[in-house]
């Protein structure tokens, strides 16, 4: 439920500031400083999404080594568990995002238009938003799957082609 709550709140206050930005556009400040935070970030979350599709591939049995595990990673997401397809998608999410806002401050910089900050503010407050609603989407699924599997077994009403009920080797069923 943290989650949500963060990805909710996130989305709407970068949305708003966006809003805020374009309707009442300010001199943007500390630019150098901003650049260097987003490159270094940028480099956590390709290390984070780098360990994130190591433990896809791991998951689906596919070798984790090289360039070819990002090509092969797509592909593998409908076999890894809803924990780590989470962490991925959250990884790529905020790749995309520090990336958008990386190049709104080079646009403003270089055309001296601050809009860019305001429009890109908004972008990443949807992205935010698609996320929480594509957590909410997979949560639920995760959720029902697990409970109906552990009913239908408990009642001995096991739908065709179950040999038990499910258990998952994620976060979401050891939390």
């Amino acid at each position: 439920m943290a989650i949500l709550g963060m990805l909710s709140i996130g989305g709407a206050l970068s949305i708003y500031g966006g809003i805020q930005k374009i309707i009442h556009p300010e001199h943007l400040e500390y630019i150098s400083l901003n650049l260097i935070i987003i490159v270094v970030s940028i480099l956590f979350e390709i290390y984070s999404m780098t360990m994130a599709i190591k433990a896809i591939m791991h998951e689906v049995g596919e070798p984790a080594r090289g360039m070819g595990m990002y090509f092969k990673v797509i592909p593998a997401l409908t076999k890894a568990t809803p924990a780590t397809r989470f962490i991925f998608l959250e990884d790529s999410a905020a790749l995309i995002g520090l990336i958008i806002a990386g190049l709104a401050i080079i646009l403003s910089v270089v055309t001296g238009n601050v809009l860019f900050d305001g429009m890109a503010s908004i972008i990443i407050g949807v992205i935010l938003l698609h996320n929480r609603t594509g957590y909410c989407k997979e949560d639920f699924r995760w959720n029902f799957t697990c409970s109906a599997s552990r009913n239908w077994y408990a009642r001995g009403k096991i739908p065709r082609g179950v040999d038990g009920p499910i258990h998952a080797e994620s976060s979401f069923a050891q939390g």
